[in-house]
């Protein structure tokens, strides 16, 4: 038999409603000599009699038990009989996509790196209508290239990905060297882990794919019960915080680790759904949390999250109350900063693309674009080309518009979207299929 290429590590608590499909995506994966390893957390559904099932299956399963002690320590306990290369993480009521593992893999072999960290895509009930998440692989903080190692660290460190570990890809003797663990708090128990496996990291290459599907509105959840424990991921940070500085690596990672503390912070606070937890965390913030994150004196140019900064400044001098009234007024307004992200997932890499639209979302495009060199921009167009003041913009009847691979709207409006693809069609016969657009805000 074949050495094990991957440990998959699943923790399991009570997910007999979406257990079978996060399975199935490990079954089904492209990558086929690995292990699965279940750890059940003291379920009291049918999540075992499930597990037992799949066994009978397929023996690459592994099935453990213990009493419920949360996923941290069921993956802490999964980690010490994982024989694979490589370590991945995934939560039984998610799924990879099946080529996930097998990408992730061989860019990890072929960059010999510690970590390799992709994409994702966020989803409710209908598996149909997953939508990119920019938060888990923002290609704006990304440098040039499929890697980046310890010569060449990217000042935004902790704020390219998300603190979480199921879109990323561990070399387990690099766990092992710097005896990574999970913490055992009920939430925010993989904040210790991943981000101190970024910050101790040799080489980080990266995917430019989404390959795992998040489910969200989950109440059973431990993401959905963040009102009983609204400070544990303060401690998490703070723990990271205390291990940097051990290793005297704090002033080097100073303002991403600020960075990635603030848009927690805030994004927590906005999470909380019970009032007493809100005020809870909402005092902590304003009279101790934001200066142990030494983020008090700071600016606001010093954060790649305005909107986080925004929220904070306006905590320190206001109350509980302001703050939702204003947060209220702020949703009914639609007063929001939006993002703008390219169709990566659509675009198939070093292919020729022209960019339909110059405007905000172009800009936008062409900028991911040009620092991920993912694409080869041929060709950028727009209907009022004469005021964009640059001489790479065309009339789209200046240029052939069937010479390139595709041709990427950019535009946000949707109408507009498809006026210009009807255009493309019945104008300048350029082929359906050819056409891509797709809602390109995802924060707003």
């Amino acid at each position: 038999m074949s050495k094990i290429a991957v440990s998959v590590i699943m923790p399991v608590y009570n997910s007999e409603k979406y257990l079978r499909v996060a399975l199935d995506s490990l079954i089904n994966s492209t990558l086929k000599n690995i292990e699965i390893i279940c750890v059940d957390d003291g379920s009291t559904d049918s999540s075992f009699d499930i597990l037992k099932e799949y066994k009978q299956k397929d023996n690459r399963f592994i099935l453990l038990r213990q009493k419920n002690s949360y996923a941290g320590v069921a993956r802490n306990y999964g980690m010490s009989v994982a024989k694979g290369k490589y370590l991945s993480f995934l939560d039984s009521d998610d799924y990879f996509k099946t080529t996930m593992l097998e990408e992730a893999y061989l860019c990890a072999e072929k960059e010999q790196a510690d970590l390799v960290v992709f994409g994702g895509e966020y989803f409710s009930e209908d598996i149909s209508n997953a939508y990119h998440v920019q938060s888990l692989l923002n290609e704006e903080l990304l440098p040039e290239g499929t890697v980046f190692d310890i010569n060449n660290r990217i000042e935004n460190l902790f704020h390219f990905t998300a603190p979480c570990p199921w879109n990323k890809l561990f070399l387990r003797k690099f766990v092992e060297k710097y005896n990574l663990k999970f913490q055992e708090y009920k939430r925010a128990n993989d904040v210790y882990f991943v981000e101190l496996a970024l910050a101790y990291a040799s080489k980080i290459a990266v995917v430019r794919k989404d390959l795992i599907c998040y489910r969200t509105g989950n109440n059973q959840s431990l993401q959905g019960t963040n009102s009983d424990s609204p400070l544990q991921f303060v401690n998490a940070f703070l723990s990271v915080k205390e291990k940097l500085i051990e290793q005297n690596i704090y002033n080097k990672y100073e303002k991403s680790f600020r960075n990635i503390c603030l848009s927690n912070c805030i994004y927590n606070l906005e999470s909380i759904k019970e009032g007493k937890a809100f005020i809870e965390l909402y005092e902590a913030l304003k009279e101790r949390v934001f200066e142990q994150f030494n983020i008090i004196g700071t600016c606001k140019s010093d954060y790649y999250n305005s909107y986080a900064y925004d929220q904070y400044i306006y905590i320190m001098s206001h109350s509980p109350i302001e703050y939702l009234i204003n947060k209220y007024n702020m949703v009914k307004s639609g007063i929001y900063t939006k993002e703008y992200l390219f169709p990566f997932s659509r675009i198939d890499k070093g292919c020729d693309i022209i960019l339909y639209g110059a405007g905000k979302v172009g800009q936008k495009f062409y900028n991911q674009i040009k620092k991920s060199k993912y694409c080869n921009i041929i060709g950028w167009v727009d209907q009022r080309a004469d005021i964009k003041n640059n001489a790479f913009i065309k009339l789209p009847e200046q240029i052939n518009l069937n010479s390139g691979d595709y041709v990427v709207i950019a535009v946000e409006d949707s109408f507009l979207a498809a006026k210009i693809k009807e255009s493309l069609i019945n104008d300048y016969k350029v082929n359906m299929e050819k056409i891509i657009w797709e809602n390109p805000v995802v924060n707003c």
